[in-house]
């Protein structure tokens, strides 16, 4: 159980690798879809009415299905089978008659109570409680080093932890959190690695071999974001690299010029042909680190920047975090050292399969 796909190529990947590796473990998955809740019609046609004051411009379910053609493709392809779609807690109790020996959640932010608030403790898998079900979490992340749950949903989850026999989070912060506000005993809880660094990269390079690659060298922008200062950067960096800018967009919101939007498979194989990439997004981050490709992150703090700089410090690439105050310059980011990031991803990810076997073998 993990966060809705929502045309988030993050999204997407971290689930696909999290199934695969179950799948190369010996086990059969399937992904419970619980949706966002529906919002009455009084509150929907609000909030319509105050992003039009705001010029923010969302997609009606119509027009979202039709630029979605590649990303659904995707998702048939890769991620089947799941469950219906849950758009209730209510009716989410019907997974309980599931014939599954193990409940997942993770990866991603399914625990940022921002995202989730009221129907949070679902995805701590209030629907199992008195069931006796196997309960554990890989690599679920709070989003931030912030307590945002209120004291009701704090006790209930807090309460929902003790039935999981395994658990661990994508950040140190989140350790923390658990720890100090969940009632988790340090011994207990583990950081490992998002699902998408598990596989290696010839995995990924199977499902876009048939992307043809750009003529000329090229940087790479997957920008989540946009605001001057992000254009400014990018601006900067490709005059001084000289190198043209090839951008991709996959979000929800403020995409009423797109056509399509376009593949999974493209994304993935513009990251791994570019020459440099500048990315807000934690997996644009996450796959440069895996693809070896010279990269900034510029910190998007409304999506969680405890997520960055966890990452980043496991491979002590804390100097590709962009600090504004500290101007755009290309030149105060130097070389990596790939050599040295590829020996630590290689222990990491022994130790994360390791956590993960060992948690379902219980």
């Amino acid at each position: 159980m993990t966060v809705p796909f929502n045309n988030n190529y993050g999204g997407f990947l971290q689930a696909y690798a999290l199934k695969r590796v179950l799948n190369d473990m010996g086990h059969s998955t399937i992904f419970i879809m619980r949706r966002r809740n529906r919002p009455d019609r009084y509150i929907n046609l609000k909030s319509w009415i105050l992003r039009r004051e705001k010029h923010l411009y969302y997609l009606d379910d119509i027009h979202l299905y039709r630029i979605s053609k590649y990303t659904r493709k995707f998702q048939k392809k890769y991620l089947y089978p799941y469950t219906k779609d849950y758009y209730d807690s209510k009716n989410l109790q019907e997974c309980r008659n599931l014939d599954v020996d193990c409940f997942i959640a993770g990866s991603d932010q399914c625990w940022r109570y921002l995202f989730a608030s009221k129907n949070i403790d679902d995805f701590f898998f209030n629907f199992l409680k008195g069931s006796g079900k196997k309960r554990i979490s890989y690599a679920a992340s709070l989003g931030t080093s912030d307590l945002e749950y209120d004291e009701h949903m704090l006790q209930k989850c807090k309460s929902l932890l003790r039935e999981f026999s395994a658990i661990s989070v994508r950040e140190s912060s989140g350790v923390g959190l658990l720890v100090n506000y969940f009632g988790v005993k340090s011994d207990n809880v583990k950081v490992t690695l998002d699902p998408t660094l598990l596989l290696t990269i010839d995995a990924y390079k199977e499902l876009f071999r048939a992307i043809k690659k750009e003529r000329k060298d090229y940087m790479f922008s997957y920008i989540l974001d946009d605001d001057s200062n992000k254009t400014a950067l990018l601006n900067s960096v490709s005059q001084k690299l000289n190198l043209p800018i090839v951008s991709q967009k996959a979000q929800v919101g403020n995409v009423r010029y797109l056509k399509t939007i376009e593949p999974v498979e493209l994304w993935l194989s513009r990251i791994y042909n570019s020459s440099f990439v500048i990315t807000d997004s934690f997996h644009g981050c996450v796959f440069s680190i895996l693809f070896n490709k010279p990269f900034i992150v510029y910190g998007n703090p409304d999506r969680g920047l405890a997520r960055f700089d966890s990452l980043l410090r496991l491979f002590g690439l804390e100097t590709r975090y962009l600090d504004i105050n500290r101007g755009i310059s290309i030149d105060t980011f130097g070389e990596i050292d790939w050599i040295d990031v590829n020996r630590k991803l290689d222990g990491l990810r022994n130790e994360s399969l390791s956590f993960l076997k060992e948690a379902l073998d219980k």
